[in-house]
């Protein structure tokens, strides 16, 4: 009984500092977002925005609400699958600013490369990033560059795939 309430503490004590570690970094994240500056400073913020795109903006939002949830121990199965489905709709979001300011003539690959070069070369906020290209860029594969219906069907699958309850084991 006693070693098991070390234990319980010691996995309290372990989530409370992944709370923390995790606010701390949301908390970067969004100063790296919002504030210009030269060095290592810019240089994460160039990769940053060339990785996510506008959605640098989101991130850190999403992050502070994971580190809140754990710090209140309200992780459970629901919790994971409300995350799941916000990670989605992150991704989908990404990926329909991709589409939207897609250049015709690009490959796939192409397209993924001036996905991170568009901040960095441009000082564009506004992109996908190479995650938005990533997704964006196969929707626009499956569906033969059409940008309207690439739009469309990443709307539709994000619509359909909360529909799907992600199985979560609690340990």
């Amino acid at each position: 009984s006693k070693k098991r309430k070390q234990t319980n503490k010691g996995l309290v004590l372990n989530k409370q500092l992944i709370a923390i570690i995790l606010f701390a970094f949301s908390i970067l994240w969004f100063c790296l977002a919002i504030i210009d500056a030269g060095g290592i400073w810019g240089a994460l913020r160039t990769l940053m925005f060339g990785l996510f795109g506008f959605c640098s903006f989101i991130f850190p939002l999403f992050l502070l609400i994971v580190a809140l949830f754990i710090a209140l121990d309200k992780i459970d199965n629901n919790v994971i699958s409300k995350l799941i489905q916000a990670t989605i709709l992150i991704t989908v979001i990404s990926s329909i600013v991709h589409v939207a300011q897609c250049n015709y003539g690009n490959t796939y690959f192409e397209a993924i490369k001036d996905a991170f070069n568009f901040y960095y070369i441009d000082g564009s906020m506004l992109g996908g990033g190479v995650w938005g290209a990533i997704f964006g860029g196969f929707m626009l594969l499956i569906t033969g560059g059409n940008k309207l219906a690439a739009m469309i069907s990443a709307i539709i699958n994000e619509i359909a795939l909360p529909l799907f309850q992600f199985p979560v084991t609690k340990k």
